[in-house]
């Protein structure tokens, strides 16, 4: 009798470590942006899906269409639908305040050996921010947040995405990309997306910075290669602190 209860509580105590171990431990990625690492080569299982190969400063480019479908294979693009997923669930919230175009301005947008206008053209919504060449670039021009997001925060870490295709009826830029950078005086701290050609179909690009500064002001800029009266568009900028 005394054996068989022994018995019986060792083998309740056995499930019960069993459930314990089970409810302990989630899959990969389940909290969505907070998960991701710093390899950006496999940070990828956070959204969903394997990213391609990194660029040196660890960046990527990657085609979609405006309502975030893959442009190659026509599968919904699971990073745009992830982060979407997570913001939705109270994850890192978007730092960005003008990002979306939505209010018929680029404001406060402003360029670099180049112009800004509103476009009606839009990733997501019904507004865009047009950026085009001058007749006197001699190399990029760029769309510039003027530092609109404010000041940065010393040991966090900030990730830029934002979204970029073709201006209809306008000449294609050269190559493109996405800047992330921590104002300061010199030097400056700053990582770029992976470059890449755009088209008329909208394409993602994306960078993350670890700020090591002080006193800083963080912001966004996305440039093209110059191109005789080339212009592009750009979209739904988002900054948020992933840790």
């Amino acid at each position: 009798m005394h054996l068989r209860g022994h018995l019986n509580v060792i083998g309740v105590l056995a499930f019960s470590a069993r459930g314990v171990i089970a409810c302990g431990f989630g899959a990969p990625g389940e909290n969505g942006l907070a998960s991701r690492g710093t390899d950006a080569s496999t940070d990828g299982a956070s959204f969903g899906r394997e990213l391609p190969p990194p660029s040196p400063d660890g960046a990527i480019a990657s085609d979609s269409d405006a309502s975030g479908h893959d442009g190659a294979t026509g599968g919904r693009d699971a990073g745009y639908e992830a982060m979407t997923d997570a913001s939705d669930a109270g994850g890192a919230p978007n730092l960005h305040p003008q990002g979306t175009f939505e209010n018929g301005t680029c404001d406060p947008w402003g360029s670099f050996q180049g112009s800004v206008h509103a476009s009606d053209v839009g990733h997501s919504g019904g507004g865009s921010c047009e950026v085009c060449t001058l007749p006197t670039t001699v190399d990029r021009f760029t769309a510039d947040d003027n530092g609109a997001p404010g000041p940065s925060v010393a040991g966090a870490t900030y990730h830029a995405e934002g979204w970029a295709r073709t201006s209809p009826g306008k000449a294609p830029p050269g190559l493109v990309d996405l800047n992330l950078r921590n104002v300061t005086p010199e030097p400056i701290e700053q990582t770029r997306s992976a470059q890449s050609l755009v088209n008329d179909v909208w394409q993602r690009f994306e960078t993350t910075l670890a700020v090591t500064k002080p006193n800083g002001r963080i912001g966004v800029y996305i440039s093209g290669e110059h191109r005789p009266n080339a212009c592009f568009l750009i979209d739904d900028v988002v900054l948020s602190r992933v840790q």
